[in-house]
C-alpha cells in the first residue's frame, strides 16, 4: 500500500471517528413530531450541542432526551424554559402570560395507509385506507422568531387547555409538533407522561433528517427547523 493510500485511509478513519463522536444516529418511530420528522425517518442528533448547565439550549431547539421515568429515547420540542410559565390555552401556547403568535398554513395531508409498524394515521378528517388524510395546521412563532409547524387534529383536544406549568430550575417544557398525538410535558410523569425534562437528560439536538427509511420523497438531507 502506496504512503498516499495510508495516509487518505487514515483521514477517512479519522473523520469517521470524529462524525460518531459528534453526531448519534436515531430512527424515528412514532408520528408525534410530524410534520417535523416523520415515521422512519433517519435522523442526526448533536451530542456536543449543549453543554451540562443546558448551555447552548435555544427555544424552538428539537431535541432527544430520556424519559425521565424510563430511561427510553423520546423526541421533543422545547417550548418553556427554566422558571418560565408555560400553559396551552385553546391549543396555543403562552409564555409567562402572553401567546405564541400563529399563523395558520395549508393542512398537512399523508396518505391513509399502514406505516412500518402496520399503523394508520390520526386524521382530521376520516378517509377511507388509501384517501388523503388531513390535518389542520399552524405556523408557530417563538417570542425569539423561531419559526416552524404545529399540527391540530382534532379540535378542542383535552389537552388543548392545560393549567400553568411552572418550570423548575435545570428542567425544560418539551411539546410534540403534532399536538394532538404527543405525549409530552403536558402530562406529569406520575400520569404515564414526561412531565419536565432535566437538562442531565438531554441527548442531542436533532439538526438534519438523513433520509428515510421509506424512501420518502423529500426527506434525504433535510434541515431541522
Amino acid at each position: 500500500m502506496s504512503r498516499l493510500l495510508i495516509v487518505l485511509f487514515c483521514l477517512a478513519g479519522a473523520a469517521v471517528w470524529a462524525c460518531l463522536f459528534i453526531w448519534r444516529p436515531y430512527y424515528v418511530p412514532g408520528g408525534s413530531m410530524k410534520p417535523t420528522l416523520h415515521v422512519s425517518d433517519y435522523i442526526f442528533s448533536n451530542k456536543l450541542a449543549y453543554g451540562a448547565d443546558g448551555s447552548g439550549l435555544t427555544r424552538g431547539d428539537v431535541v432527544v432526551y430520556r424519559h425521565p421515568g424510563n430511561g427510553l429515547v423520546f423526541l421533543g420540542r422545547v417550548v418553556g424554559l427554566p422558571q418560565e410559565q408555560v400553559q396551552l390555552i385553546g391549543g396555543q401556547v403562552h409564555l409567562n402570560g402572553v401567546p405564541f403568535e400563529a399563523k395558520k398554513a395549508e393542512p398537512f395531508t399523508e396518505p391513509a395507509t399502514r406505516d412500518v409498524y402496520g399503523n394508520f394515521p390520526r386524521c382530521g378528517n376520516k378517509p377511507a385506507p388509501g384517501e388523503t388524510c388531513l390535518k389542520e395546521s399552524w405556523q408557530e412563532i417563538t417570542p425569539e422568531g423561531r419559526v416552524y409547524t404545529v399540527l391540530d387534529i382534532e379540535p378542542a383536544a383535552q389537552l388543548d387547555n392545560t393549567a400553568p406549568f411552572e418550570v423548575p430550575l435545570d428542567h425544560l417544557f418539551v411539546l410534540g409538533d403534532n399536538r394532538d398525538n404527543s405525549v409530552d410535558s403536558r402530562i406529569a410523569l406520575t400520569q404515564g407522561g414526561v412531565g419536565f425534562v432535566p437538562f442531565g437528560n438531554l441527548i442531542g439536538r436533532v439538526d438534519l433528517v438523513a433520509f428515510s427509511l421509506d424512501l420518502k420523497p423529500g426527506r434525504m438531507l433535510k434541515r431541522v427547523r
